[in-house]
This record gives structure tokens, C-alpha cells and sequence, in this order.
């Protein structure tokens, strides 16, 4: 079949047989909400500039026009220490489908270099955890940005929540949770076996288009 591109005429043939001359557009997703934020950990061991975004989007796995939730964190290069963790606040009840993109000016973020090696969900499922230090040690260090890091959810409302930036020190920075009524999924045998534990979250790389 032919390749097609945005922006390109094609004709389309109906239900009923009619045939129509469409369109192709691009599936945008429509930003709700943004912050960004230079910070210093109380030791000063880490320094850098944080962003947080919610974005409705209409490919999003859960229902479309659902929710994803969007970090970055750039590593200053005048940073003393390296960065090896993002932890994400309140994700409790939440369906997550959680990914990342090297292509982050597609969201209007920068292209990250350093992905995250481990995606966790830790006890209650509350806090979604990127971590650049496991299984093997991948910092996101001075003058390095991450890549941007994407929690897909089954929400539809959003409001103010929190991630903190880990390493010599922590920050914990203003960002944005789910919010409103939510499906809880029922415990299966791996939810169970991580009763008192941590959970490993499948992680993904996500196309931009």
C-alpha cells in the first residue's frame, strides 16, 4: 500500500460505498497544564532546571483524550553530583503505561540524551520511579538532560501534585498527579508476590509523531 504522509489528499470509500476526498492530519496531543523549575538541593550537591506537563492525548492506550503525565530534568553543568532518580507522586489506584522519548521538542521539551534503565511502582503504587542507576549505572550527569519520561494513565482530570530529583541530595518539585474517580484493577498473582516489596514497571520507548 502507499505511504502517506500529513497534509497528503487521499480518497476514502464510506460504509455505503460513497467515495470522499480527506485529509490526512496529524494526531496531536493538547497540553492542560505546564511547570518548570530551576532548583538547588539543600546541600547543594545537585542543581538543574525540572519540567512537569500533562498532556490529553488522543492515542493514549486507556481511552483517548486520557492523560499522560511528562517529566524532563536537565543536570546543571556547574552540578556537583549526578542525577539517579525521579520519583512521580500520586499515581495510587492509577492504570500506568509508562515509556519514554529521546524526541522530547515533539512536546515542547528538550531532546534528552540519558533514558532510564528501571521503572518501579513502589508499596501502595503511589509513587512511579525512573531510575538512571540500575541494572546498570547510566547517570544523567552535569550538563546532561534526561530523556523526557512518560506516565500514560486511565485518568482524565489532573491536579497539583509533586516529583522529587534523587541522588547526593533530594528536591521535591511542584508537578501534577491524577485526580477524580479511578478504576482500581483487581490483585492478580504478580501484584500479590509484591506485597511488602516493589513492583517493576514495564518500561517502553514511545514513538513521537
Amino acid at each position: 500500500m502507499p505511504k502517506h504522509k500529513v497534509g497528503d489528499h487521499v480518497l476514502v470509500k464510506l460504509s455505503g460505498g460513497r467515495i470522499v476526498e480527506a485529509t490526512i492530519k496529524a494526531i496531536v496531543d493538547t497540553l492542560m497544564a505546564t511547570i518548570s523549575t530551576d532548583f538547588t538541593s539543600a546541600n547543594v550537591k545537585i542543581l538543574g532546571t525540572f519540567t512537569a506537563a500533562v498532556y490529553s492525548d488522543p492515542t493514549n492506550p486507556f481511552g483517548a483524550g486520557d492523560l499522560d503525565f511528562v517529566y524532563q530534568v536537565q543536570n546543571s553543568a556547574t552540578s556537583p553530583d549526578a542525577i539517579a532518580r525521579i520519583s512521580a507522586i500520586d499515581f495510587t489506584g492509577w492504570m500506568t503505561d509508562v515509556g519514554y522519548t529521546a524526541t522530547g521538542a515533539d512536546l515542547g521539551f528538550q531532546d534528552g540524551e540519558i533514558a532510564p534503565e528501571l521503572v518501579d511502582r513502589v508499596g501502595s503504587g503511589d509513587v512511579v520511579g525512573f531510575s538512571f542507576s540500575a541494572p546498570v549505572i547510566n547517570l544523567v550527569t552535569p550538563g546532561d538532560s534526561s530523556t523526557v519520561l512518560i506516565i500514560k494513565t486511565n485518568a482524565s482530570n489532573w491536579g497539583n501534585g509533586s516529583a522529587s530529583v534523587i541522588d547526593g541530595g533530594v528536591v521535591t518539585l511542584e508537578a501534577f498527579e491524577p485526580t477524580g474517580s479511578h478504576t482500581v484493577p483487581e490483585p492478580n498473582l504478580a501484584t500479590l508476590l509484591c506485597i511488602g516489596l516493589f513492583a517493576l514497571v514495564g518500561m517502553r520507548q514511545f514513538a513521537r509523531r
